[in-house]
């Protein structure tokens, strides 16, 4: 489904109702081009949306255009920081400064962050001291069958962490 689907909302609630599933347990992800692109049709979008109970993630954040603005206007929870922006972070001073800047942004709209493509201990180590809420990448596991990532819960489950 697309949110330039003029049913995308009425189908995704009628998805989510036959399936018993909360809303709130889903983060539906959009991209900047699609703040920016699709302006007050996205605002309205998300606004229905989340009266249901879903919750916005912005991905690829800082691989585009979309300015702040777009963040105080849309109802977003998550910003996924793109990968190319955390490609230098822990290396290269400047790299650090794009990065740093949207995780302090992203804290004062109280969103959470995410950073996307943490390959390097010293990203990963970077990262955290800044604040970066959450993370994914090949350093922290490489991509998983939906089998193999109910196996690895069910070992992180029996060694009684979760």
């Amino acid at each position: 489904m697309q949110i330039r689907q003029p049913d995308f909302v009425e189908r995704l609630i009628a998805t989510v109702d036959r399936h018993h599933v909360d809303p709130g347990s889903i983060v539906l992800e959009i991209t900047e081009t699609v703040l920016v692109d699709e302006g007050d049709r996205a605002t309205e979008t998300i606004r229905r949306l989340r009266e249901e109970g879903f919750r916005f993630a912005v991905d690829d954040y800082g691989s585009g255009y979309c300015s702040l603005s777009h963040l105080q206007r849309h109802p977003v929870d998550l910003l996924k920081i793109d990968r190319a922006s955390i490609e230098e972070f822990g290396n290269d001073p400047l790299g650090n400064t794009l990065t740093r800047t949207i995780l302090q942004m992203a804290g004062s709209l109280e969103l959470l962050t995410v950073a996307e493509g943490i390959e390097t201990s010293s990203q990963l180590r970077e990262l955290r001291r800044f604040g970066c809420d959450l993370g994914q990448g090949y350093l922290l596991s490489k991509p998983l069958e939906a089998d193999d990532l109910a196996h690895r819960f069910r070992q992180i489950d029996t060694a009684g962490v979760i």
